[in-house]
């Protein structure tokens, strides 16, 4: 299931983005902070938040082995973070959903909370830095309640950045991102071709030149496929969307190809409550 949102925000509400979620695990953010940098894959990766004026949080995740003790790795990680002293004044934190974890938070700020813990749903490690400014408990009352690791969905994994939104098979792995505000792309590994999803910010403009149909073309391969029956046009009116489909299938001068799927479906939708366009092509 592709979206614009997971829980879309009133008029007079612009405290929170949707759930940022990536590789598994899920945060809520201010409404003013966005991903800078994205790094890695499910067992290690890097993303760098910021706001309009500078870094605010980092959050930096590693897969545990099954013969190594966690809670060393949560100690060890946390010392070389901020020091032997500062790792005295440091305390734990445990929850259900992180059942080891510690925390240091800067007793004279400006300078960098940082918080590490286990989570046993998926042997992994994550570490969280956040810059504080001043004396506050952001990292404390803000971010750390709402960090879940793997999400609530059964069989399935979340992803949403940049107000793009999905909920995917968790087998299916990312293979490339354009991590951008406007123009978001996103690939994924499904066993059968790639899944691909891009979204377009200022639909009404850009359909202005270009209109829905138009869209389907350019998620083709002419070469390789042929379109195959009419187009459809769908229409979901609970989430004031509408859109068009076609099926593609493999032009037969290519039929010992057998690596190259037999044929796939596009689609051009207009998420008219967000102003968003939304190509994906499975």
């Amino acid at each position: 299931m592709v979206g614009s949102r997971f829980n879309p925000p009133s008029a007079t509400d612009n405290r929170q983005l949707p759930t940022l979620a990536w590789q598994g695990w899920e945060l809520t953010l201010p409404a003013d902070w966005a991903p800078i940098k994205v790094e890695g894959d499910f067992d290690r990766g890097f993303m760098a938040i910021a706001d309009l004026d500078r870094e605010r949080l980092g959050l930096r995740w590693q897969t545990v082995g099954p013969k190594v003790d966690p809670k060393r790795v949560v100690a060890d990680n946390l010392r070389g973070e901020v020091g032997q002293l500062a790792f005295e004044e440091s305390a734990e934190a445990t929850s259900a959903d992180w059942p080891i974890s510690r925390v240091y938070i800067e007793p004279d700020p400006p300078g960098r909370d940082v918080w590490i813990g286990f989570s046993a749903a998926t042997n992994r490690v994550l570490q969280v830095v956040y810059h504080a400014a001043g004396r506050d408990r952001q990292l404390r009352d803000s971010i750390l309640p709402n960090l879940r690791d793997e999400g609530e969905v059964d069989g399935a994994r979340r992803w949403a950045i940049f107000w793009t939104s999905a909920i995917l098979p968790r087998p299916m792995k990312l293979l490339r991102k354009q991590l951008n505000v406007g123009d978001l792309a996103i690939s994924f590994e499904t066993g059968n071709g790639p899944l691909e999803i891009r979204q377009m910010a200022a639909a009404t403009m850009v359909l202005n030149r270009r209109p829905l149909d138009a869209w389907l073309g350019g998620l083709g391969e002419p070469k390789r496929y042929r379109p195959f029956g009419e187009m459809r046009e769908i229409e979901w009116p609970e989430l004031n969307r509408i859109g068009v489909c076609q099926d593609h299938v493999r032009r037969r001068r290519f039929f010992f190809a057998r690596w190259l799927p037999a044929g796939f479906v596009v689609y051009a939708i207009h998420d008219r409550a967000a102003d968003r366009l939304i190509l994906v092509r499975a």
